[in-house]
């Protein structure tokens, strides 16, 4: 088996050896160089000629013309693989690196026909590049189309219904793709969870979904088209969509009322979620009128939005980029006022809370809760049985009753009588059955006179014996006096 991942420039001897086992040396780039080609030709069913020219002093000289395969990527890759290119990435020799270590390939800039061609910027929506191969590559033909796309962050396995993979950015503002309505509301059913009966608005027909991000820490989405048009910022406020605050909101309405409102909604796999719903924001609250600055915009909800406008994070092909979406900020000059904007951004103005018309769009925010930091309402219990107790059959077959236990006399053994005389009579009585002896035990009485306790021994140091040293003493010595002979009377005391 060949493997192609060598350059082409290398890979080539490889392929000239596999289709010319008949050559007198094996070819390779310490004896020849290709000189001439490689051309493509039709013959000796082969599709590529070239010539290798031997180096002098190498035991090899002159020309060999060879017939051989070229491999046509076309060929080798009959699928579109799929390639992560960084969104850093914005030419054809920049990606390379990207595509070789995906494909196991090694392919070089001289082996395209345009390898600094502008690359299409990566996103998180799939997109597709062609690379043709130039005519004089040695080893390779045909093109290679590849979908690339950024490549996946974390997994977040705890972030809602819809993808877990972050996409792009982080968690103070990225993006993980499109949920669909099966794993969230659709737009009836998240007005009837919202808005009172009485003031329901007509539902906006258009693609249904939700766009899944990261904002600031906290897992939220946002609509690919309008829940509702002709419903005033009042009207969102008086059931608690505006801010998502658990107060009365920045700027109450005329009836302050608690805007920290939660919904839930369980999914196919009966797993419950809650959210918050409120308005989105274009950042200052409240914000001077006119059309805002990027420095305004910057880290703002609706500028992380537009990433997907700008092509920034994705490229979502729909028409509801110029509709009017309803912001939560209040005009600085006169609360009575909120800011109102194109999802593109590009028209900007102010309009009365009170107002609704049906090019006003409601494109509310869902915030998911994080249930281990939120108090929530009490939830239904909800199991599957796993075991089904039923009663025993009984029939005439194996019917049983259970009686009490009968203690009749106890079995005794009928002794033949023993033929005695006077001189050893005797009589056999049956030996009686008396309850068995048991000794009755008393507790001691303990009283403070023979109360005791025990305590674990206390370990000592060994007792040791401590030698005093011996004081010594001297005394002067005093020899005895002596005797005089004279004084004995010719005797010696002790002498005979």
């Amino acid at each position: 088996m060949l493997f192609y991942s060598k350059e082409s420039a290398l890979l080539v001897y490889d392929q000239v050896n596999r289709d010319n086992p008949d050559l007198v040396v094996k070819l390779t780039p310490a004896i020849a160089a290709l000189t001439s080609g490689p051309t493509s030709v039709t013959l000796n069913q082969r599709n590529t000629k070239a010539v290798f020219t031997g180096y002098p002093g190498t035991g090899v000289q002159g020309n060999v013309t060879v017939y051989y395969d070229r491999i046509n990527l076309a060929t080798l890759f009959n699928f579109v693989p799929t390639v992560a290119i960084k969104d850093t990435v914005l030419t054809v020799r920049d990606a390379l690196p990207a595509i070789n270590d995906a494909l196991g390939l090694t392919l070089v800039a001289s082996d395209l026909q345009s390898p600094d061609a502008s690359l299409p910027k990566p996103s998180a929506s799939p997109q597709t590049l062609k690379l043709n191969i130039s005519g004089n590559c040695p080893a390779f033909t045909g093109s290679l189309t590849i979908r690339y796309t950024v490549p996946s962050g974390a997994i977040y396995p705890d972030s809602g219904p819809g993808p877990k993979t972050l996409l792009q950015g982080n968690t103070i503002a990225g993006y993980f793709g499109t949920t669909r309505t099966a794993e969230l509301f659709t737009h009836s059913q998240l007005l009837n969870a919202t808005i009172s009966a009485g003031a329901l608005p007509p539902v906006h027909s258009g693609a249904e979904g939700w766009y899944k991000f990261f904002y600031q820490g906290r897992v939220i989405y946002f609509p690919i088209s309008p829940v509702a048009g002709s419903i005033s910022w009042n009207t969102l406020y008086t059931n608690g969509l505006v801010y998502g605050t658990d107060d009365n909101g920045k700027y109450p309405a005329a009836t302050p009322v608690n805007q920290g409102r939660i919904i839930s909604f369980t999914g196919a796999d009966n797993k419950r979620f809650y959210f918050r719903v409120r308005l989105p924001s274009a950042g200052k609250d409240p914000y001077v009128s006119g059309t805002p600055t990027a420095a305004e915009l910057a880290g703002s909800e609706f500028e992380m939005f537009n990433f997907l406008y700008n092509g920034t994070w994705d490229k979502p092909i729909n028409s509801y980029w110029t509709l009017f979406c309803l912001l939560k900020d209040t005009l600085k000059t006169n609360v009575a006022y909120h800011r109102m904007a194109t999802l593109s951004g590009a028209s900007w103005t102010n309009l009365e809370k009170s107002s609704s018309a049906g090019n006003y769009y409601w494109f509310p925010v869902l915030e998911l809760v994080d249930k281990s930091t939120v108090t929530l309402g009490l939830e239904d219990i909800h199991g599957a049985v796993d075991y089904s107790l039923q009663p025993c059959s009984v029939s005439a077959e194996n019917t049983f009753s259970l009686k009490p236990l009968v203690l009749g006399n106890p079995d005794t053994t009928d002794f033949e009588p023993v033929v005695v005389t006077s001189e050893n009579s005797f009589a056999l009585h049956p030996p009686a059955l008396m309850l068995p002896k048991t000794v009755d035990f008393q507790p001691v009485a303990v009283t403070a006179e023979n109360s005791f306790a025990l305590h674990p021994p206390a370990l000592m140091l060994p007792k040791t014996v401590d030698f005093q040293p011996i004081a010594a003493t001297a005394e002067m010595y005093t020899p005895p006096d002596k005797t005089t002979l004279t004084t004995l009377n010719d005797e010696m005391d002790g002498f005979k």
